[in-house]
Formats: structure tokens, C-alpha cells, sequence
């Protein structure tokens, strides 16, 4: 018998009432409220709605899930939430991320070192379905309802400043227990394509009773088309320390951080392109340059898992061996295998080949695409290998 008491609410546009009916008739366990915009005909805001959804939380409840309209949950979600809050009771729960997100990407190298949840690395907690401490729901649903004109429109923004002010780890579960479905953005991001779950929980096996964290102390990532001044480019965000203040990651180009590393740059982009030429030799229907600096990230991953680069904890915090340094070859292939991290990396071309390639195009390819990120793991673990062994 469990001492957490959670409330559930789904907030929508009156124009998607049929969606979130349609979610609730999907979660009877969890009998969820739904709330809709209070001014339909105002300005675009998930803030103004969120502001309602969370002020929902009922003075019973220790913790308050909101839930967007197109959410989609997985088979057997209220006991995987309920098992989640158990662990981390404490902690703002999100349990989907879109597959471009830079937490996605450190959900990808948790996979890889063997756990379930990391820590959330963007601007903003995503939001389309969140746990929350019930205290913190309402102390954030009463602060949003107060300045709604002075924050940002945008609930997942606000909601990571108010969380870091009140010092609440954001931590995302992998595999998600939500996909996403949306067909139209309410917040103007229809443009971004598709914003499906880096891993969602129905396409994998189920997760083990124990749900540890990650901590990425170096994470390779790459930018969203539309982020400015890094659109459609390889990075790395190197984890600081504390007393250093500020944000708490440094970003470097990936050509930087080669360079930095020790692994000539030149030489990198070379093999990149070696490797990406025969590809498209094999697929002459996905050629664009787009692909050589997409290949950088997964290459950087493989680097990576030749030394401590992720942390691994229990949810009661103690340390756990994390599965980097990959110790040779045959344990890179057994991590690989995993099918979990097998489709968190498929979900990466998927993601960011977007801009350049039709969805028909990205399905198809789907496999070789999947093949073609595995091998640039493969291609980093061996080249970082043999240069720092000399």
C-alpha cells in the first residue's frame, strides 16, 4: 500500500475537447479532471491553461500529474506513474520528451549506461505529461495565475524557472510512458515536424523494478534546425562545476571538443565522410550534406564510451556501476543489442533529418538510418580508443 495520493488532471483547448475526453476514457484508474482554457479566444498561451491545470491539485494529494490533450500512454501507465513516484517522490517527474530535445539525447546515453530517468537539460521541463509534488503544483499553478501577464506564454519555460528557484530536480523517464500525437501546435510549433517520444515504453520491453538516474558529465548532442546560431550543428554540453555559477554546462563545437580531446578534427571529418559517402552510395535517396554533420553526434557517443563519461545512482542516491567505458568491443556490442538502446538511437535521424527529407522517405529508411547512427557509435568507440591508447 502506497503513501502517495496522486490527482490527475488533462488540460486542453476547448477546440481538442474530444481528445482529452477521449484521453480520460483511456485512464479510468487515475479519474482525471479536465480543464480547458479559460480565454480561448486570447492570445496563444499554455501558461493561461496550465495555470488552472495545476491550481487543480486537490489538498488530499501528494502529487499532481497534468496531462496535455494529445498525450498518448502507454499499456499499463497509472502503475508505471505510481512506481515512479515511489522512487522519486521528490522530483518533478516528466514522463515524455520530444525525440530532438537536448534531453533526449541524454536520455539516449542513460540507456546506454543502463538507467531509466536523467536529468532534464533543456530551457524548459517538458511538460506534455508531468509529475509534480502536490505542494509545488499548487504554489506553481497560484504564482502562474499571478503573473500571467509578466511570464512567458509558454507553461514548460516558466516552469523550469520556477522549479530552479525552488531547487527541484526535473528528471525525464526512458522509455517514455507517453507518446505524442498532436495534429495541429497550439503554441505555434506545427513548422517543428513531428515531436514523437525519443523511446516510447510500447515499442520496448519493460523496464526493471529499480529505476536508476544518469548523470551525463559530457553529452553529445545536436541542435534543432531552428536554434539559432547552432541550427542543424553537432555539439557537446561538458557538465561544470558548481562553484563555477552561472548555467551548468559549458558548450562546445564538436570540432572543438575533438580538438580539444586530442582527436584531430580534420582527420574526423574525413572518416565522417567516408563512412557517409557509402551510405548514400547504398541510398542515393537521402544524399544532403546534412547527414555528415548528423553522423558527428553518434561518433562523439561512441568516443564517449571509452571512458567515465555518465554517472549511474540509485533512486535513494547511491552510487551504481554505470555501464561507460564500454570495457572492449564485445561489451559495446552487448550494449548496442539492447533494444531499448537500439531504439533510442533509431529515433535520432528520425528527429533531426526533418528538414531535408519527407516523413515517406524517413519510414523508409528507418532501418538503414538506424544502421547508419550504430555504425558512427562504432566508428567513435574505435577511433577515440586507439588515439588515447598512444
Amino acid at each position: 500500500m502506497t503513501d502517495y495520493q496522486l490527482s490527475t488532471v488533462i488540460m486542453a483547448h476547448p477546440s481538442r475537447l474530444a481528445l482529452a475526453e477521449a484521453l480520460a476514457d483511456r485512464l479510468p484508474e487515475l479519474k482525471p479532471d479536465i480543464v480547458v482554457d479559460p480565454d480561448p479566444q486570447g492570445a496563444p498561451s499554455s501558461l493561461r491553461t496550465a495555470a488552472v491545470a495545476w491550481s487543480f491539485a486537490p489538498e488530499h494529494a501528494t502529487h499532481h500529474l497534468v496531462l496535455q490533450d494529445d498525450a498518448v500512454p502507454c499499456a499499463g501507465f497509472a502503475e508505471a506513474v505510481h512506481a515512479a513516484i515511489a522512487q522519486y517522490p521528490q522530483a518533478a517527474l516528466s514522463l515524455f520528451t520530444e525525440w530532438t530535445s537536448m534531453t533526449a539525447h541524454h536520455l539516449r546515453l542513460a540507456a546506454l549506461a543502463g538507467a531509466n530517468w536523467a536529468g532534464v537539460v533543456d530551457e524548459y521541463v517538458p511538460s506534455v505529461a508531468l509529475v509534480l509534488p502536490a505542494v509545488i503544483a499548487r504554489e506553481f499553478g497560484a504564482a502562474a495565475v499571478r503573473n500571467q501577464r509578466d511570464w512567458i506564454p509558454k507553461d514548460d519555460v516558466s516552469l523550469m524557472t520556477f522549479l530552479r528557484s525552488r531547487q527541484i530536480a526535473a528528471i525525464c523517464r526512458v522509455p517514455n510512458l507517453i507518446d505524442h500525437d498532436s495534429p495541429d501546435s497550439l503554441t505555434g510549433n506545427t513548422e517543428q515536424g513531428p515531436r514523437r517520444a525519443m523511446c516510447f515504453a510500447d515499442d520496448v520491453p519493460p523496464a526493471p523494478a529499480v529505476e536508476p538516474l544518469a548523470l551525463a558529465d559530457v553529452l553529445p548532442t545536436f541542435a534543432h534546425y531552428q536554434m539559432g546560431g547552432f541550427g542543424s550543428l553537432p555539439f557537446l554540453a561538458l557538465r561544470k562545476q558548481l562553484e563555477d555559477g552561472g548555467l551548468p554546462w559549458s558548450i562546445r563545437s564538436a570540432e572543438q571538443w575533438l580538438t580539444d580531446t586530442g582527436l584531430d578534427a580534420a582527420a574526423v571529418t574525413a572518416l565522417a565522410r567516408v563512412h557517409t559517402d557509402r551510405w548514400r552510395r547504398r541510398h542515393p535517396g537521402l544524399a544532403d550534406p546534412l547527414l555528415d554533420r548528423l553522423w558527428l553526434t553518434p561518433f562523439s557517443v561512441g568516443a564517449c564510451l571509452t571512458g567515465p563519461a555518465v554517472r549511474v545512482y540509485h533512486p535513494d542516491g547511491t552510487p551504481l556501476p554505470s555501464r561507460f567505458p564500454a570495457a572492449d568491443e564485445a561489451a559495446l556490442e552487448k550494449l548496442l543489442a539492447d533494444p531499448v538502446v537500439r531504439r533510442t538511437f533509431a529515433t535520432l535521424p528520425q528527429a533531426h533529418l526533418h528538414p531535408v527529407a519527407t516523413r515517406d522517405v524517413l519510414d523508409e529508411l528507418a532501418e538503414p538510418l538506424t544502421e547508419f547512427v550504430l555504425d558512427a557509435v562504432w566508428a567513435g568507440y574505435r577511433h577515440a580508443r586507439e588515439k588515447w591508447r598512444r
